[in-house]
């Protein structure tokens, strides 16, 4: 396996339609190689949220995924003890602060971008 088969293999993302996951504030929720979409929501699975979900699935990988989720999770909590709102806290972390920036243009996107995002 060379390294353009390797690279090739890690950019497929299967997507499954569920009623389950995400919950129902959220259209799809990313935990590589797997996007949920909830089947309720389908109709709001864009090329824009597709390409949030490649987002999320990018910053995964560059963080070997536990540390994705671990930082993640940290980040979450950090907005909550500040006093933000579940969902602003959601939007503040760095994490979906990069992607959302990104979503439109995810060429521009650099490795460890999200690292320019204080919250």
């Amino acid at each position: 396996m060379n390294l353009a088969t390797v690279s090739k293999y890690f950019s497929i993302m299967i997507i499954i339609r569920n009623k389950i996951l995400p919950s129902k504030e959220f259209v799809s929720l990313t935990l590589w190689p797997f996007c949920f979409v909830r089947e309720d929501r389908i109709n709001l699975f864009s090329n824009r949220c597709k390409e949030h979900a490649n987002i999320h699935a990018e910053q995964q990988k560059e963080l070997l995924f536990i540390g994705f989720y671990i930082l993640y999770i940290m980040y979450y909590i950090r907005g909550l003890y500040r006093g933000y709102a579940f969902h602003e806290a959601y939007v503040r972390n760095p994490f979906e602060m990069e992607a959302f920036e990104y979503e439109w243009s995810p060429s521009a996107r650099i490795k460890y971008g999200w690292l320019k995002y204080d919250i």
